[in-house]
């Protein structure tokens, strides 16, 4: 009798925990977000800690790469031609500047005047003319920046624009700050940039990210869901920014050596990798080289890549994710 007692009461211990864990393990953990602007864009981190967390290291980052804040150290170095480096603002330089090398140009971080003159052609709703974008084209070039320790200096005329790394870099001083704070998993977005770190709480396969169908105007349309652990995912495209000049929409994405919109017969590409600023210089680098030519880009770098040309087909390369579906 007491052997079936105790034997009972193994069992019915079994039992309690057995419903403890369909009551409770089944349920997602709750989590924290924190939605903010930077980089231009609108921002959104998500964690599951009971932390205080905000998006302050993003906006530092801002202050210190914008071309657009007066006192940034970029706008230092376009004004000055020379300028003393933070060591985040160096390292963002260093691989803006090697993307640019082992693209052969196709990504080039000194084209801010070709920038600048789309962006006031459009308000005069005028394209600029080809000798306008040649004689601009004269002022750029990625070799003309030099670095030497923390002191950037560049040639007179140059203008240094950061907008094609800066939304990839935000998710990185992010989640650097978040570990920084204890944080242990979440996922951020900078507008068309996501970076995910740690154990997904709520999936042990991972984080699950979906990428923009470029045909639809509902930002919501996914082309397809992909599973990645920690890591970055960058996209670029030709619906993301545009400029509209008597009706005819031109995409922001400029050809280094044409001065007009990239046409490689690309509608988007989507570039995996394990750094946030370097997957949105890889994006913007394949969107411009076609995606013939990105192939031993990726392939140096071990980042993954997702192109969908201007016919519609799909092409996916490289491992670190998974295509959930398409």
């Amino acid at each position: 009798m007491k052997k079936f007692k105790t034997a009972l009461i193994i069992i019915l211990a079994i039992a309690l925990v057995i419903a403890i864990i369909l009551l409770f393990g089944g349920r997602k953990k709750e989590q924290v977000v924190i939605n903010g602007y930077a980089m231009g864009s609108v921002t959104t981190f998500k964690y599951f800690e009971d932390k205080a967390f905000d998006l302050s290291a993003a906006n530092e980052l801002e202050n210190l790469i914008s071309n657009k804040i007066d006192n940034s150290e970029i706008s230092k170095l376009n004004e000055n031609l020379t300028a003393e480096l933070s060591d985040i603002t160096k390292e963002i330089l260093e691989y803006s500047l090697k993307v640019a090398k082992k693209s052969d140009g196709a990504f080039d971080i000194t084209l801010g005047k070709l920038t600048d003159i789309w962006e006031s052609s459009a308000l005069e709703n005028i394209v600029p003319s080809e000798n306008i974008l040649k004689s601009l084209l004269k002022d750029t070039g990625y070799k003309k920046l030099k670095i030497k320790k923390n002191t950037a200096t560049i040639e007179d005329g140059m203008k240094i624009d950061l907008g094609a790394v800066g939304k990839g870099a935000a998710c990185d001083v992010i989640i650097n700050a978040a570990r920084e704070n204890g944080i242990k998993s979440g996922i951020v977005t900078v507008g068309g940039s996501v970076g995910a770190f740690g154990k997904n709480p709520n999936n042990n396969k991972g984080w699950t990210i979906g990428i923009r169908n470029p045909d639809m105007e509902i930002d919501d349309q996914t082309l397809m869901n992909i599973l990645i652990k920690d890591g970055f995912v960058s996209t670029s495209g030709n619906y993301e920014k545009y400029y509209e000049i008597d009706g005819v929409k031109y995409h922001h994405i400029l050809d280094p050596d044409t001065g007009f919109p990239s046409d490689a017969g690309l509608k988007q590409v989507t570039v995996i990798c394990d750094n946030g600023g370097l997957s949105d210089a890889l994006s913007t680098a394949c969107f411009v080289l076609g995606y013939e030519k990105s192939k031993e880009l990726l392939d140096y770098y071990d980042a993954g890549g997702i192109f969908v040309t201007e016919s519609d087909k799909i092409f996916i390369i490289g491992e670190g994710f998974e295509v959930l579906d398409k």
